[in-house]
């Protein structure tokens, strides 16, 4: 930014104005998306002590909880592992497991230890988006 200098008139003038109506995201981004909607919706149920929110009757929590989990297990067919991100499926062990075990306990009645298992899968989230995106 130091040695940036301002476009040129002309430049700006000349440059295309027209940009497609949507972006298509690579298939990590993609799957990234897609945990960030279901986790949000698996909080809702934890901030509900494990119940589905009447506002919110849709939300399916063994479902969620089984797309997370199958989103976050490593060894996915289909996953593109791009050098540009940085990550590998080694990156996925660790959240693969609370997800796992966030699966297995879904139809448990246990509200504490399902937060214990989101603060857990939370925390793997920020780690590891403080190492390769922030």
């Amino acid at each position: 930014v130091a040695d940036a200098n301002a476009m040129t008139s002309s430049a700006i003038d000349a440059a295309s104005a027209e940009f497609p109506a949507t972006a298509e995201p690579d298939t990590l981004v993609a799957m990234m998306i897609e945990l960030d909607d279901l986790f949000d919706r698996i909080k809702l149920v934890e901030a509900n002590g494990g119940q589905v929110p009447a506002a919110h009757p849709d939300i399916v929590p063994a479902a969620d909880i089984a797309r997370l989990a199958d989103l976050l297990n490593p060894k996915r067919a289909g996953v593109e592992w791009p050098a540009s991100h940085g990550l590998t499926p080694n990156d996925f062990e660790e959240i693969s497991a609370h997800a796992a075990e966030l699966e297995r306990m879904s139809d448990a009645n246990t509200p504490d230890a399902f937060s214990s298992r989101i603060q857990a899968i939370s925390a793997c989230c920020h780690a590891c988006h403080a190492k390769h995106r922030n």
